[in-house]
């Protein structure tokens, strides 16, 4: 058998299988490993390459997919010693330790009911050292913080405000401390402002001055805290003039009440719920479909308005006994209001031609097509069609054939 030259392959020998602990995906990646490194010597150890992983799942015949080869393949591989894999750029690193999975198979060949034992043991030593490296991460971490704290020393010292949270003055707890007395003097010398301008003006005023007045006493944070204080409550008054108002809700408008029907329509609609009641019994069952029985009710409202009781039950009388259609058993008990509306009118007619003495026309059938022919025509018809047969009877006579009908 002759194949195409470099196509790739994917071979998967059991051996493989065996020493990848028995791990389909891990073992069809291992043996397109091994055939990357085909043409490494005896003697090398371990075999690196780089490629992208689509470039992989292409090598694989699509035998796995991404998913696969990221949670399964590759983690396993990892665990069992064979592949190392740096992934810090764009294309991977692979490193394939063809020595280790060489002395693997050496073992499986000689104890194939040991490596799975073997292969258990491999893989908590590996799982062993990730808590010391762990460790050692979590040491490098603490040695970097202290190394951060050594760099912002200066920076804080630079800094006006001092770390962690200021103590509130045991005077600012009393009801009559310096700060609260300072805010009230404030306020009462500036109750007077109405207009939003002025208000503005006032405001700017009042702060440049408290301003002046706090530069002059910077050891004083009680009046510092009083004068932001009173800027903040300042500024939210003029913001409370200039906002514009909310628009008025619109008032909701009470629907009128319907009003109360009138005797006359009170009747109506107790004729339409006895015709309702009618029609169900003639058809013998009543509807559940929501929009069939909306329907009906609005055929059943049409009947009411232009036909009389007596003439519904003629009407229905007759679709259910000599209607071409309805009058069929599979019919007869489907007839509701929106049936009878409809063919109303036409069995209206046929029962007035019917009270004159003209005939209805055979129940609406169709007539047949010889009563469109003359008698002359049918005459000659049926003469044609003699000669035809006698034409017949004598070709098969000649050709000794026997004559349908004769003995």
């Amino acid at each position: 058998m002759k194949y195409p030259e470099k196509e790739r392959i994917l071979i998967v020998r059991p051996c493989l299988k065996a020493i990848c602990y028995r791990d389909k995906s891990a073992s069809k990646l291992l043996s397109l490993l091994l055939f990357y490194a085909k043409d490494c010597d005896e003697q090398e150890q371990e075999f690196t390459f780089t490629c992208k992983q689509e470039d992989l799942i292409n090598d694989l015949l699509d035998e796995i997919d991404i998913k696969t080869l990221h949670r399964t393949a590759i983690p396993m591989l990892r665990l069992l010693g064979y592949l190392d894999v740096d992934g810090s750029s764009y294309r991977y690193t692979y490193t394939v330790h063809i020595g280790y999975i060489q002395q693997m198979l050496n073992f499986y060949a000689t104890n194939k009911q040991e490596i799975d034992k073997c292969l258990i043991d491999i893989m908590q030593k590996q799982l062993d050292i990730y808590p010391e490296q762990l460790d050692i991460f979590l040491k490098q971490l603490d040695k970097s913080r202290i190394q951060l704290d050594k760099c912002l020393i200066p920076f804080r010292q630079m800094s006006n405000s001092k770390r962690g949270r200021k103590p509130r003055p045991v005077a600012a707890l009393e009801g009559n401390s310096e700060e609260d007395r300072y805010i009230r003097d404030i306020t009462d010398t500036l109750d007077n402002k109405d207009s939003c301008d002025a208000a503005n003006a006032d405001i700017t005023g009042d702060i440049e001055i408290h301003i002046s007045e706090v530069s002059q006493d910077e050891d004083s944070p009680q009046k510092r805290r009083a004068f932001m204080a009173y800027a903040r409550r300042r500024v939210a008054a003029a913001n409370k003039k200039t906002r514009p108002k909310p628009a008025p809700s619109k008032p909701v408008e009470n629907k009128p009440a319907k009003p109360e029907p009138t005797p006359e329509e009170q009747a109506f609609q107790a004729r339409c719920s006895a015709l309702q009641a009618q029609i169900n019994e003639w058809r013998g069952w009543t509807l559940t479909v929501k929009g069939a029985i909306i329907n009906e009710r609005k055929a059943i409202r049409s009947l009411a308005e232009q036909y009389t009781d007596e003439q519904i039950a003629k009407i229905r009388e007759y679709l259910f006994n000599k209607h071409w259609r309805w009058s069929k058993p599979d019919n007869r008990y489907t007839i509701g209001g929106q049936i009878i509306l409809d063919e109303a009118g036409n069995v209206q007619q046929i029962l007035k031609n019917a009270s004159n003495g003209h005939s209805p026309g055979s129940n609406g059938a169709k007539p047949r097509p010889s009563a469109l022919v003359s008698e002359e025509q049918a005459a000659k018809n049926k003469a044609r069609l003699h000669e035809r047969a006698e034409a017949v009877r004598a070709e098969l006579i000649r050709q000794g054939k026997p004559v349908p009908g004769e003995r």
